[in-house]
């Protein structure tokens, strides 16, 4: 006969977990993960270091149609519904899965927020490198007429 021993917090992958208790009967526990002081949920974690580290890689280069917007939107909140454990058919809003997950912020203001901080970066820089060149170049003469 195997005897299990109920734990208060274990370290998995060093992120230390608490063990939730308030479960009926203790049957089925909860776990929290403790980052910075404060509890998170695991799929916090999965959205902040997969989803959104992917969606934003390469960001601060982008120029951003509508169409583009759209889509970035749509690709976050197909990653956040099912993290919230909602499905389409409950007709949530996004304003509503945001504030469940804990995740206010939406990646494109983070993609602006880093857009605007590789700008600074950009008019920082000697003269003479190629991204302040490329940034500041503007055509010379007209452009002909009919199809490019």
């Amino acid at each position: 006969m195997e005897i299990f021993y109920t734990v208060a917090t274990i370290n998995f992958l060093r992120i230390p977990l608490i063990n939730d208790t308030s479960m009926e009967n203790n049957r089925c526990t909860k776990w929290d993960i403790v980052v910075e002081g404060r509890n998170k949920k695991p799929e916090n974690l999965v959205y902040n270091s997969k989803v959104k580290s992917v969606l934003i890689y390469g960001a601060e280069t982008w120029s951003l149609y509508e169409d583009d917007r759209k889509g970035i939107n749509a690709t976050e909140m197909d990653a956040l519904r099912p993290s919230a454990r909602i499905s389409k058919i409950d007709r949530k809003t996004n304003e509503y899965i945001r504030e469940k997950m804990d995740a206010p912020d939406t990646i494109l203001n983070k993609i602006t927020r880093k857009q605007l901080i590789w700008y600074g970066h950009v008019e920082r820089m000697d003269p003479m490198r190629l991204p302040k060149i490329m940034i500041n170049w503007k055509p010379v003469g007209r452009k002909k007429q009919g199809c490019p």
